[in-house]
């Protein structure tokens, strides 16, 4: 049984499947991809595998505590319950644990993108996915520099990437001609990938029920059964799920379905925001997705629609969709591209809400927990796309016994 029918559910049920196992998959939602993976950002980056415990990173925090317009922002009251998880987010935001966690975040991103590249050739899905790479954008000069030389590491595991100066950014994204003033250089990351995240559970949830895979929705679990150190069923309300094998992969709602079992999810949800627009009709659209680096936002083109995504609200979980925050977004389209708006005939856009779920150190869990047939494949904060295939095939492979292809140490849930 999997629960949670999200990114990471969808592609755990694909590769437990495809290993002959019999898959049932519990989501609360009325279908596949409708919390996190509905809307956002659109890009698989393993050029941004580094956490947001970056050293220093508290410091920002603390300035931009309740401003609106600021990218990362803590709402107050959120603080009482992020207590104990923002220890561990400051004891991991040493240098040294710092580029460690990055490098384990970018060997499971670079072999994700891998693992993307094997579900498209054997299975005929559709998701507007996009293999232009993506261009990062960097206005401060030192900033820039500092980049430059924190993925001389990556570099050497697989990480491919070009610094650009302004003049060769306007040559690849001529969209970018108007506002190129206040870009200092960028980064060019061509294996990059982008893609519609709700399109792509769809396409694979229909992939996976020709293997067999059964799907309950509008099924909210309300407690896992244990015995003799196992989980013997998972209840949803009156109905009661029995299986051999349990994963969860709810995202941030991972530690409240523990109930009384004995383990850590220390899983905080992080609010971002998107405004996706159509694009019918529009004769200059850009290119290639681009992610600017003061402003902590990506704008992205999928398919006929372009889509901006951004900003990091500790909250807890309130949906509300701040208006302040939204039009942060618009503000951020005006100053990247300054004449796309006024080219949209979409002027409003459908803005969107959803809880990216953040770990103590950035890297998700993925592994047993807590009981002998308990498993976990969560927390991968703004790295779920990117590391979906590739976190869903390294779970499978541990579940069943075979020899991971990479690494699995740095992802133990155990760890906390």
């Amino acid at each position: 049984v999997v629960i949670g029918a999200g990114l990471q559910g969808v592609s755990t049920a694909y590769y437990l499947s495809k290993a002959g196992l019999e898959v049932t998959v519990l989501e609360q939602q009325a279908t596949a991809g409708m919390e996190t993976s509905f809307a956002n950002g659109g890009i698989l980056t393993p050029s941004m595998s580094d956490p947001w415990n970056a050293p220093g990173s508290w410091r920002e925090m603390l300035l931009t505590m309740g401003q609106e317009d600021s990218p990362l922002l803590i709402r107050p009251r959120a603080l009482p319950g992020m207590i104990g998880w923002g220890i561990g987010f400051l004891r991991n935001s040493s240098p040294a644990i710092f580029h460690r966690n990055t490098l384990n975040n970018f060997m499971l991103s670079h072999y994700s993108v891998q693992m993307m590249k094997e579900i498209r050739r054997e299975s005929d899905i559709s998701y507007d996915f996009m293999p232009s790479g993506t261009l990062k954008l960097f206005s401060d000069e030192v900033i820039f520099a500092k980049k430059l030389v924190q993925l001389a590491p990556l570099a050497a595991q697989g990480l491919k990437f070009k610094p650009m100066t302004p003049a060769q950014i306007a040559k690849l994204e001529p969209m970018l001609a108007q506002g190129i003033d206040r870009i200092a250089g960028g980064v060019y990351f061509p294996d990059d990938e982008s893609g519609d995240a709700h399109k792509f559970c769809q396409a694979l949830m229909a992939e996976t029920k020709q293997r067999g895979v059964r799907y309950h929705f509008n099924s909210a679990v309300t407690s896992l059964e244990q015995q003799n150190g196992r989980i013997s069923a998972v209840c949803c309300g009156s109905a009661i799920h029995q299986a051999d094998l349990f994963v969860l992969a709810a995202g941030c709602y991972s530690s409240g379905l523990l109930g009384k079992i004995r383990a850590r999810v220390p899983i905080q949800p992080v609010k971002g925001y998107s405004l996706t627009f159509a694009g019918d009709g529009v004769k200059d659209m850009p290119r290639i997705p681009v992610v600017d680096d003061e402003l902590h936002a990506a704008l992205v083109p999928l398919g006929k629609r372009f889509r901006i995504a951004g900003t990091a609200e500790f909250a807890g979980f309130d949906r509300t969709l701040s208006k302040g925050r939204v039009d942060n977004l618009r503000d951020v389209i005006a100053r990247v591209y300054p004449s796309l708006l006024d080219n949209l005939q979409d002027k409003t856009g459908e803005a969107w809400t959803g809880f990216r779920p953040v770990s103590p150190d950035g890297v998700p869990l993925i592994g047993r927990l807590g009981a002998e047939n308990l498993f976990i494949n969560a927390g991968h904060g703004h790295l779920g796309w990117t590391m979906a295939a590739g976190s869903a095939r390294l779970l499978a492979d541990i579940m069943t016994g075979q020899e991971p292809e990479i690494d699995s140490q740095a992802y133990r849930p155990g760890r906390f």
